[in-house]
């Protein structure tokens, strides 16, 4: 059997089906939905990375958290069983401590060609004016609309997949407006997919059932989520024998520690200048000429005498 089908993006988000961990198929069906349908950015640290049409940007974790699978080992393997079978491309970019992977679709025109994609979106928006504006001619969505559009769409998609609140209502114009002004922040669609993939790969958002598209719509939220505010964090300590290089936290903890030893000996060096031993042997502090106490002496008992 030869031949190609479209597959609604929402597939993986649909109700119909339990969420569970993917097959090998279904992974490399997610990437084929997930590569840029048209040229695009995508911000890694405080770098902004051309995507093209065709490739898309995710951390392994990010793609285990969809896929459901148990370790990050396994999409490895997975990506490098595809890339030598010339079915992707891929390449790492970012800082060593927050690298993602660039993952190219080697035959991605094969699997979705531009003009029949095209006519299809095409196809579909007129079915769509005509029904609403009823026969109204010359009222075409602005390209913002459109995007805020496909940005609402790809929102449930993520909602359903992880148990967000799906919004109850239409796309009001506040709601519009809220969401083409994060567009904006991010460089687009792309920008906006990659919050949304770092919320599911979030422990802490990726089950909460309060987060919306309303509160993600929000500036201060939507620029936690970018900057990394809800990212998961490594709870596990470090052993005294780690080898590896101190961070900032562990550079932090290590100054405190010698700041304290070195407070301890000098108040011990103090000490000792104040205790002294007279000429029977008594062992006195001498409380200093600039004390309440001046000229006072304070005798410690030695060991095997009876000072009663």
């Amino acid at each position: 059997m030869s031949g190609w089908v479209s597959i609604d993006r929402a597939l993986f988000s649909h109700d119909f089906f339990a969420r569970e961990p993917m097959s090998e198929r279904e992974a490399w069906i997610w990437m084929l939905q997930n590569a840029q349908w048209e040229d695009g950015t995508h911000r890694v640290g405080g770098t902004v990375h051309a995507v093209p049409r065709g490739s898309f940007m995710a951390t392994l974790r990010e793609m285990q958290s969809v896929f459901m699978w148990r370790s990050d080992t396994k999409v490895r393997n997975f990506l490098k069983r595809l890339e030598g079978e010339n079915m992707i491309e891929r390449t790492t970019v970012g800082t060593r401590n927050a690298p993602k992977t660039h993952v190219t679709i080697c035959k991605y025109d094969e699997y979705q060609d531009r003009e029949r994609s095209g006519n299809a979106r095409k196809t579909h928006h007129e079915r769509t004016k005509n029904a609403v504006n009823n026969n109204i001619t010359n009222n075409k969505p602005s390209s913002n609309e459109e995007e805020a559009r496909e940005a609402y769409d790809l929102f449930i998609e993520f909602a359903g997949r992880c148990g967000w609140a799906k919004p109850q209502s239409k796309l009001s114009a506040d709601r519009r407006k809220a969401i083409a002004a994060r567009l904006k922040e991010c460089d687009g669609l792309g920008g906006w997919r990659h919050a949304l993939s770092v919320a599911e790969a979030s422990e802490f958002i990726s089950t909460a059932n309060w987060f919306s598209i309303d509160w993600m719509a929000k500036p201060a939220n939507f620029r936690k989520i970018m900057e990394g505010n809800y990212d998961n964090r490594n709870s596990a300590a470090p052993r005294a024998n780690n080898s590896r290089q101190s961070g900032t936290h562990d550079s932090l903890f290590a100054g405190f520690a010698q700041v304290a030893a070195d407070d301890d000996r000098q108040r011990a060096s103090r000490a000792s200048d104040d205790f002294r031993t007279d000429d029977s042997g008594n062992t006195k502090m001498d409380f200093g000429p600039d004390s309440d106490d001046a000229g006072a002496v304070f005798y410690l008992p030695h060991a095997g005498r009876n000072y009663g």
